[in-house]
C-alpha cells in the first residue's frame, strides 16, 4: 500500500511553501505560517512546548475585534479604521498548565513539609516523654539523696553523742582506776638490786623522811616496768616502785614529808637502809629520787605536758594534789584544774 500523498501547503504570510518543521497552525482560523514571518525568533518558536502547539493562536486571532469601525468619508470613498496592528514577538505559552505544575509541585512540597511536621511532632513527643522520665528518675534520685543525707545527719548526730557517751565511760574508768590507786605512792629512779628487799627499802625511806613506814602498813610493794622502751644510747633507768599503803592519809603525809625534804639520794636511802643486802647495780650514790603519788598512765601523760606548756606558756606553777593536775600562772591569778588535753589547749 503506497503511503498517503500530502498537499503542500503555503505559508498564508509569504506564500512560500512550508516546511512542517517550520510551519505553525493557528487553532482560530486555520491557517498556516512560518515561524519567522509571524515575528518568532528560533529560540521563541523552540519554547512553544509540542503539547501547546494544537492550541496556539495567530496574533490577529489572540487581538480581540472590535464590533464596528467608525468610517471616515475622504473624496467620497468610505474607508475604515485599521485594526491595530498585532505585536510582532508573542511567546505563546499555557499558563494554566504551568499553574497546574506549579501546584503539583506545591503540593508535593506540601505534602513533605507535613511530613516532615509529622515525623518533628513525634521526634518531640518522644524526647518529651524521656526528658518526663529523666525528670521523675532525677526527683527519685533527690529523694533518695535526701532521704541519705537525712539519715546522715542522723549518725552524725548519733556519733556525737556516742563519742561523748564513750568519753564519759572512758573518764569513769580513769577516775575509778586512779581512785583504786589512792592509797599508793610510787618511787622513782631508785637503783635497782639483786635479791632487794623492797619492803624494808621502803622503811628505810620511812626513816629518811621522819615518818615511820612499819611493815604492818604495806599492803603490796613491787617494781613496774617502763611505759617506753630504751634505746641502746640511753641509759636504762631503775623500774618504778609502786607501795600501796592502808591508809590515803598516810600516804598523802609520806608524800608531804617528801616535797618538804627535797634532794634526796639514792646513797642517802642506802645508808639508811636496815640490813639491806643485796649489790647496787650502779654505784652512783647522787642519783636523784622522787617520790610521786601513784598516777595512771593518761594522767602521767597528761602531767608531763602541763609541765613542758609550763615554760612555753610562763606557768609559775603546775603541781599535782589527790591526782589532780593544777596550774597557776602567777601569785595573784586564779588556779585552773587540768583534767584533758583541751583544758590544756586554753592555757
Amino acid at each position: 500500500m503506497a503511503p498517503p500523498v500530502t498537499t503542500p501547503i503555503d505559508c498564508n504570510k509569504c506564500a512560500s511553501l512550508l516546511k512542517l518543521e517550520e510551519a505553525l497552525k493557528c487553532v482560530a482560523c486555520q491557517l498556516q505560517f512560518h515561524y519567522t514571518c509571524i515575528g518568532l525568533s528560533d529560540g521563541e518558536f523552540k519554547k512553544i512546548l509540542p503539547m501547546n502547539r494544537p492550541k496556539w493562536k495567530c496574533p490577529s486571532c489572540k487581538v480581540p475585534k472590535k464590533p464596528s469601525s467608525p468610517m471616515i468619508a475622504i473624496n467620497n470613498t468610505e474607508t475604515y479604521l485599521d485594526a491595530p496592528q498585532p505585536m510582532t514577538s508573542i511567546v505563546n505559552i499555557d499558563t494554566s498548565a504551568i499553574m497546574r505544575h506549579i501546584d503539583s509541585k506545591f503540593k508535593v512540597l506540601s505534602d513533605e513539609i507535613t511530613s516532615l511536621q509529622n515525623t518533628v511532632k513525634i521526634q518531640f513527643t518522644s524526647l518529651t516523654t524521656s526528658v518526663n522520665s529523666w525528670g521523675e528518675k532525677i526527683k527519685i534520685l533527690e529523694q533518695r539523696m535526701d532521704s541519705l543525707s537525712e539519715s546522715s545527719k542522723q549518725l552524725a548526730t548519733e556519733n556525737i553523742c556516742l563519742r561523748k557517751e564513750l568519753s564519759e565511760i572512758q573518764n569513769n574508768f580513769e577516775e575509778m582506776e586512779q581512785r583504786s590507786r589512792m592509797c599508793n605512792i610510787e618511787l622513782q629512779n631508785v637503783p635497782e638490786k639483786k635479791g632487794e628487799n623492797l619492803v624494808q627499802l621502803v622503811e628505810s625511806l620511812g626513816t629518811l623522811l621522819n615518818i615511820p613506814i612499819p611493815a604492818q602498813s604495806i599492803k603490796a610493794v613491787h617494781r613496774v616496768a617502763q611505759n617506753k622502751p630504751h634505746t641502746a644510747r640511753d641509759h636504762p633507768r631503775p623500774k618504778n616502785i609502786v607501795v600501796e599503803l592502808t591508809t590515803r592519809r598516810h600516804r598523802d603525809d609520806i608524800i608531804s614529808a617528801a616535797r618538804v625534804r627535797r634532794g634526796l639520794t639514792a646513797g642517802q636511802l642506802q645508808k639508811a637502809a636496815r640490813g639491806g643486802g643485796g649489790v647496787s647495780k650502779t654505784n652512783d650514790d647522787s642519783t636523784p629520787i622522787f617520790v610521786n603519788e601513784h598516777l595512771t598512765l593518761r594522767n602521767k601523760i597528761l602531767y608531763s605536758k602541763a609541765r613542758e606548756l609550763r615554760k612555753s606558756k610562763n606557768y609559775k606553777y603546775v603541781w599535782l594534789k589527790n591526782a589532780s593536775i593544777f596550774a597557776r600562772k602567777g601569785d595573784d591569778t586564779k588556779i585552773i584544774a587540768i583534767r584533758s588535753d583541751e583544758d590544756l589547749a586554753k592555757l
